[in-house]
């Protein structure tokens, strides 16, 4: 007797949001195109599959041609219920258990060789999402500023800010998936930046990565926002020459570590005050430039003479590999408004002087920078240095490390990833998540601070 349980099915991954089951439509979540009709079959084989992954690799299963992408086996159809495909029917290995299917969410994309991760970041002011293969592809990084937001203030509102993570983050979110042509099926894991940073935007990014974990049925990961500005350096390098020295130089941390693999860092020095990136900030306010301060220094910076001015990097009690940038802030204060001025007064400077008062600052807090990570280097036997935080995107930095260590290697973060960025995010949580081996609990809390 014949039996029509088997159905065969031609799919188009990204296509139209729509599923049609022989003359039905029914909106279909994951951009699944689906076309299906009843073939009755005699033998307990099922009939194959046809898949097209935006490109002109073709997977079949079945009896003709079998894929090295798909699982190998005999498969039969089996409707699951309560799915958000609403109806669509899988294909199911009778020798696989349904639980470790609806763990990847879609059998279509078991076995295969390489891992898509999707990437948040809202440690701060940036809202951001990514989709990253294996670590260092990058198929999509969509990144969404508050600069327009915050710089009436001079600064980032943490109020402000999270109204704006909550306003943004789906249309991001969407916008990085469909840069990626990709569907949420075919992710693998969620990577999450954990801290440190504001613990509103913390709270936010964390809880959309743990219900977009637990709707989706995706294991996620926390990861460490400074560790993974390290990290966004090494992407575009298949091999990192450990040791090696890194440098974070952003507007909340400035440190030194010394690698001896990803993941294994011990602290040389850090800065017992103001982050250099906040340090540009302040200054660029003394000046009267807009927020954020790190581009409106260099920019007039390339006006100025350096050599006009005369300051000097703060030095820490038997501490030499530490940083201190607050006396170095107090003396342009002083040059800029006067021995006894305040930083509400007003500017009573040309536009040449602010200009070399800039060049002035800024050669003397990256000098500091390079002197103090070259002679790092050389003291900690490293071999190489990688730099991340969004003042390594300072054209000035990278030269004076050209100029003054000619003989080692020095990594930079590419273009898009000196920044806040949720690549990195992704990047880093491949490689955590493949040496935890497991996802991460959904009791996991925010942290405002978390020691590398």
């Amino acid at each position: 007797m014949l039996k029509p349980n088997r159905i065969l099915l031609q799919l188009d991954v990204g296509g139209p949001r729509t599923a049609r089951f022989g003359k039905e439509t029914r909106v279909a979540a994951g951009g699944f195109e689906a076309q299906s009709k009843i073939e009755p079959q005699e033998s307990p084989k099922g009939v194959g599959a046809s898949a097209v992954h935006g490109s002109p690799t073709r997977t079949r299963f079945g009896e003709a041609d079998r894929s090295s992408r798909g699982s190998h086996g005999t498969w039969a159809c089996r409707k699951l219920p309560d799915m958000s495909l609403l109806g669509l029917y899988w294909f199911v290995p009778f020798n696989c258990h349904l639980d470790a299917i609806l763990r990847k969410s879609s059998p279509f994309f078991l076995n295969r060789n390489s891992m898509l991760v999707l990437g948040i970041e809202t440690t701060c002011d940036e809202t951001a999402c990514a989709v990253v293969r294996d670590g260092r592809e990058i198929l999509s990084n969509v990144v969404s500023s508050q600069i327009d937001l915050h710089k009436q203030f001079g600064g980032v509102f943490p109020e402000l800010a999270c109204r704006r993570h909550m306003d943004i983050f789906i249309p991001v979110i969407q916008k990085a998936i469909q840069e990626a042509e990709v569907v949420p099926e075919e992710l693998d894991l969620i990577s999450v930046a954990k801290g440190p940073g504001l613990i509103g935007p913390l709270l936010i990014g964390l809880n959309a990565a743990k219900s977009l974990a637990f709707a989706w049925d995706k294991p996620f990961i926390g990861v460490n926002h400074v560790e993974a500005h390290l990290y966004a350096s090494m992407m575009s390098n298949s091999e990192a020459p450990f040791p090696s020295l890194g440098v974070v130089v952003s507007g909340g941390h400035t440190f030194l570590v010394r690698m001896s693999d990803l993941g294994s860092y011990e602290l040389i020095g850090t800065t017992v005050d103001d982050a250099i990136g906040e340090a540009f900030d302040k200054v660029a306010g003394m000046l009267g430039l807009p927020y954020p301060g790190g581009p409106a220094i260099e920019a007039l910076a390339r006006k100025g003479d350096p050599l006009k001015y005369s300051f000097k990097p703060g030095r820490v009690k038997n501490r030499p590999w530490d940083f201190s940038f607050s006396g170095l802030k107090t003396n342009v204060l002083y040059t800029v408004k006067g021995q006894n001025g305040n930083k509400n007064d007003p500017i009573m400077l040309s536009e040449e002087q602010k200009a070399d008062i800039a060049a002035a600052f800024q050669e003397t807090a990256l000098k500091e920078i390079v002197d103090k990570s070259l002679k790092a280097a050389d003291a900690f036997h490293c071999r190489s240095i990688f730099l991340g935080g969004g003042v390594s995107n300072n054209q000035r930095l990278r030269q004076l490390f050209v100029e003054r260590g000619p003989s080692i290697q020095i990594y930079w973060p590419s273009a898009g990833l000196s920044l806040d960025n949720a690549a990195m995010i992704a990047g880093l949580g491949y490689h955590q998540f493949l040496k935890q081996g497991n996802s991460d609990p959904f009791d996991l809390e925010p942290m405002t601070r978390i020691p590398l």
